[in-house]
C-alpha cells in the first residue's frame, strides 16, 4: 500500500466514522500562518492524551463544515516562520513540551493534493 492510499483510507474512515472535528482531530482548507499552527498541534496532542487516543490528526485540504476534500495549496518545505526560518523547523523547535510529530504531503484519491501532520498523544 502507498502512502497515498493510506491516507486516503485513513481519511475517509476518519470522516465515517466520526463525522466532525473533534479534540484530536483537525481539518483545514489552507494555512494560515505559523503560530496558530503550533497552538493547533500543542491542543490536539493534548486532546488526544485526554480522549485516550495514540494519535491526534491535522489535514489541509478538507473543509471544515461539510468535510469535503478539495486539495490544498500548502506547501511545508515553502512556509517560512519567524526570522525566516523553515516552519518545520521553527515548529520543532518552538513546541514545548516537545511533541513528536511527521508531516506527510498525499494525493487523496490520486488527485487531490492534501498535507496531514500527525501527531503522538501524551509526548514527554
Amino acid at each position: 500500500m502507498t502512502k497515498h492510499e493510506k491516507y486516503t483510507n485513513l481519511l475517509k474512515l476518519q470522516i465515517e466514522t466520526l463525522k466532525k472535528e473533534n479534540r484530536f482531530l483537525e481539518f483545514k482548507s489552507n494555512y494560515q500562518d505559523y503560530t496558530r499552527l503550533g497552538k493547533y498541534i500543542s491542543a490536539l496532542s493534548n486532546g488526544a492524551c485526554l480522549d485516550h487516543q495514540d494519535s491526534a490528526y491535522l489535514y489541509f485540504g478538507v473543509d471544515d463544515t461539510s468535510l469535503s476534500v478539495k486539495g490544498t495549496t500548502f506547501d511545508i518545505s515553502k512556509q517560512k516562520a519567524e526570522g525566516n526560518q523553515s516552519l518545520e523547523i521553527y515548529l520543532r523547535r518552538m513546541i514545548s513540551p516537545k511533541i513528536t510529530f511527521e508531516i506527510e504531503e498525499f494525493l487523496y484519491e490520486g488527485n487531490q493534493r492534501l498535507v496531514v501532520f500527525c501527531y503522538s498523544s501524551c509526548s514527554q
